[in-house]
């Protein structure tokens, strides 16, 4: 029955997404006495399940989670005084099991990352959870800091386990970014935009990325309501003849106006941005070179674990593509890319509305922090160099909207909100940190005024920056405050002791991100500085509209998640 049931889900697994595949340690069959809850009509009622099962599920979690009986018996035993050539073969026979390739296709590319190989956070939990068997407890972020076998097998051949790879890091940031602007100095000629483009005239036509995330739907939903754009096509993953449901899934979800991809304005098409052509047609691609004005590359992944070769591959190689496909010697698109401040999270505050020094350390370390580093120089080597219209628009941390509270509950804050404050009824001091979170539909409004108002003016000064964060700042305590009056009760503990309680709750939804919290909360005190908005706000006068955080949005907030079963 097992091996029936497997074969069912392997067979769905090949239409899943990588991070919401099922591993068999994730299958429970009940006990023949036993019914799932479901209606009259025989429809599973979930929340029922979930309750009535909830000790099952709890342990397949920590389970998993904690790799109990998860390293098959022939891979168990002592790894003391084992060679790196030894260690390398454990590594390559372990991820061979987990990825189910073959051993040969690993022990040929030790330098290549596992997770291009099929390796994705479920499988890197159990591919730890089988190491820690046989060389003790390592790190929950071990095969995200050392995706390759080459330099997994040299961290456990190594005896010290204090050793610091930062510092390589950084340079592998800086020598990919040196790479791209070698290329990018024989790729792109010098670029002229004359004062009469008739394109613009008739009405902006806008290449979108990333429409169907959160701040994608929402520029698209105000792009489309706006009398000068003429057209906007959206670059889309997945099967062309389901890329528009893909927008309408996105806008209902939103709670945005779904008429509005009826007008006849969008169209959507494959994102394929690393292939020829991006994907299209030759002549697709020749008639959209001519006609787009505007570009806004949105769509970036978003995960805290990856290193910057990831984020290559994934992200800024598409991105190339796509500045290759918008750059014209004369009127070139103009082209926007949305930066964050991680970029920029290591430097001294205030931070000014100009290009970052050129060094990878004023970005946070992470992955996805340098990888915005990157761009944003690539962003200002074009502009500053090859005349290229280039914006980078720095994002701060995104809350939900202001109308329906819409605030995805798999990001950071509202696990923290939810599973820390709701649920372990605990919360960490984190003083009077500054908050600048922007309500996303603000956020969308006032990216879409920059792009429509510097298409417009060609002011030629090449740092073309802007900080989207909420000038009407509050602190971390009126956060607390806010989540108090809106019924959630709960005790302010350190930020280590808060981490230290959450370790021990796998089963709590925070828990997912308990590596993020462990390096951003243990230690030294977590601070952000404060990006400015002075010439933000006066290209962009909606993001001074913006609505501080507090009492009312919580609640708008704590409605979106109860009617999702998020917040009991």
């Amino acid at each position: 029955m097992i091996d029936e049931v497997q074969g069912i889900v392997s067979k769905a697994n090949k239409d899943a997404p990588s991070h919401s595949t099922i591993l068999p340690q994730m299958v429970y069959i009940l006990p023949l006495e036993k019914r799932l809850p479901s209606t009259d009509k025989g429809t599973i009622m979930r929340k029922h399940a979930i309750r009535e099962y909830e000790s099952a599920i709890n342990k397949m979690y920590d389970d998993f989670l904690n790799g109990a009986a998860d390293q098959p018996s022939d891979m168990r035993g002592s790894t003391s005084g084992m060679t790196l050539e030894q260690i390398e073969s454990f590594l390559v026979r372990t991820a061979s099991q987990v990825l189910q390739i073959k051993e040969d296709v690993l022990a040929s590319n030790k330098q290549e990352s596992l997770f291009d190989h099929g390796l994705n956070s479920l499988l890197a939990i159990q591919l730890r959870n089988r190491i820690s068997s046989s060389f003790g407890t390592v790190p929950s972020n071990f095969i995200f800091e050392h995706p390759t076998i080459e330099s997994a097998a040299q961290s456990l051949h190594s005896s010290d386990e204090t050793v610091d790879n930062s510092e390589e890091r950084y340079r592998d940031t800086q020598q990919l970014l040196e790479d791209y602007i070698a290329r990018a100095k024989d790729d792109f000629a010098q670029c002229k935009t004359a004062d009469d483009d008739p394109r613009a005239a008739e009405g902006h036509v806008i290449l979108l990325t990333g429409a169907t995330g959160s701040l994608g739907s929402f520029m698209l939903s105000r792009l489309l309501q706006c009398s000068n754009v003429k057209k906007v096509y959206c670059l889309v993953r997945g099967q062309q003849d389901r890329l528009m449901d893909r927008l309408n899934s996105a806008f209902r979800d939103r709670f945005l106006d779904t008429r509005l991809l009826e007008n006849g304005k969008v169209e959507a098409l494959p994102m394929k941005l690393n292939e020829d052509y991006l994907g299209w047609s030759k002549d697709t691609y020749d008639r959209l070179k001519q006609q787009v004005t505007i570009v806004q590359a949105c769509a970036w992944l978003l995960d805290f674990n990856q290193p910057i070769a990831h984020f290559d591959k994934e992200c800024i190689k598409g991105l190339y593509n796509l500045l290759k496909f918008a750059h014209r010697p004369i009127n070139p698109m103009h082209v926007h890319t949305i930066s964050s401040v991680s970029a920029t999270a290591a430097m001294k505050s205030p931070i000014q509305e100009v290009v970052a020094p050129d060094d990878p350390h004023v970005a946070m370390p992470m992955g996805y922090a340098q990888s915005k580093y990157v761009i944003e120089h690539l962003f200002y080597f074009l502009s500053k160099e090859k005349g290229f219209p280039c914006t980078i628009e720095r994002l701060g941390q995104v809350c939900g909207d202001t109308q329906r509270g819409y605030w995805h509950n798999s990001e950071q804050y509202p696990l923290m909100m939810v599973g820390g404050g709701a649920e372990m009824k605990k919360m960490p001091d984190l003083g009077n940190m500054v908050i600048d979170w922007i309500p996303v539909d603000y956020a969308a409004a006032s990216i879409v005024q920059i792009m429509l108002t510097t298409a417009s003016n060609n002011t030629g000064s090449p740092e073309q920056v802007y900080h989207i964060v909420n000038p009407n700042m509050v602190t971390w305590r009126d956060v607390l405050e806010a989540m108090r009056v809106s019924g959630i009760q709960f005790d302010i503990v350190t930020p280590e002791q808060w981490v230290e309680d959450l370790s021990e709750h796998e089963d709590n939804p925070a828990y997912r991100l308990i590596s993020f919290y462990e390096a951003n909360f243990v230690g030294e005190a977590m601070s952000m500085p404060v990006w400015e908005t002075k010439q933000t706000v006066k290209v962009a006068p909606m993001l001074k509209q913006a609505p501080a955080f507090g009492p009312d949005l919580m609640n708008k907030y704590l409605h979106y998640w109860r009617s999702i079963g998020f917040y009991k």
